[in-house]
């Protein structure tokens, strides 16, 4: 039984070479290769060198990052808004009496500097090192752009 089993495995092979053979003996059709499909190939290179290159979006995600901390320091600039709310309540027994005092206060407080020289520093500093890692960004780019040519 073991030969039975093998017999059709070796035939359906034989028949699978024969047909290989077939066709490596007929003449390969002519390629012909089209503008546009060539464009669209190096359109779907520039895009993948975009997308998938660890340079590119190593600067990209650097220049993201300076993009968050400029918006941070922004916020030093910007008023400061502190809200506080309280609840108590109070009782009080004695032997004859008993009082119950209720007292809530609430306060919101805003703060503005006219000028805080160490703030705008820092959000000039963020504000340059942003407009740096952009052109990094931008440059490594290029390079992908270069290297893939």
């Amino acid at each position: 039984m073991i030969v039975l089993r093998f017999v059709p495995v070796v035939i359906t092979l034989g028949l699978v070479s024969a047909q290989a053979q077939a066709d490596a003996t007929q003449p390969a059709a002519p390629q012909v290769t089209s503008a546009s499909a060539y464009s669209v190939d190096l359109m779907g290179l520039y895009r993948e060198a975009r997308l998938e290159d660890p340079r590119v979006l190593s600067a990209y995600l650097r220049a993201q990052s300076a993009v968050d901390s400029q918006r941070d320091a922004l916020g030093g600039l910007l008023p400061q808004v502190t809200a506080n709310g309280s609840y108590n309540r109070i009782l009080r027994k004695d032997e004859t009496e008993r009082e119950i005092y209720n007292n809530s206060s609430y306060s919101l407080n805003l703060t503005q500097y006219l000028y805080n020289k160490q703030a705008w520093e820092a959000y000039q500093k963020a504000k340059s090192t942003t407009e740096q890692k952009s052109h990094q960004a931008e440059d490594a780019q290029a390079e992908a752009t270069v290297d893939l040519a």
